[in-house]
């Protein structure tokens, strides 16, 4: 779950980077597209429950405090 929290973090940051308009947009629009996906793969492959509800859980946060740091470091 780590390792899907930091791809989360580092991609939504790197997002927030290099768009040009709407910088929270595509930064939470990651965390839902990684969101999405895990949804569908835990599905096909019938994890254990509880783990996709973590996981389906911090991809937007992630992708949110991605963006803030982003914010907080660009703006110094």
């Amino acid at each position: 779950m780590l390792a899907h929290a930091v791809g989360t973090f580092i991609s939504a940051y790197i997002v927030s980077h290099f768009a040009a308009n709407h910088k929270f947009k595509f930064a939470l629009g990651i965390g839902i597209l990684y969101m999405i996906a895990s949804l569908l793969l835990t599905i096909k492959l019938g994890h254990f429950q509880w783990i996709g509800i973590i996981e389906l859980g911090l991809y937007i946060p992630m992708s949110w405090l991605a963006f803030n740091a982003w914010t907080r470091i660009n703006n110094r």
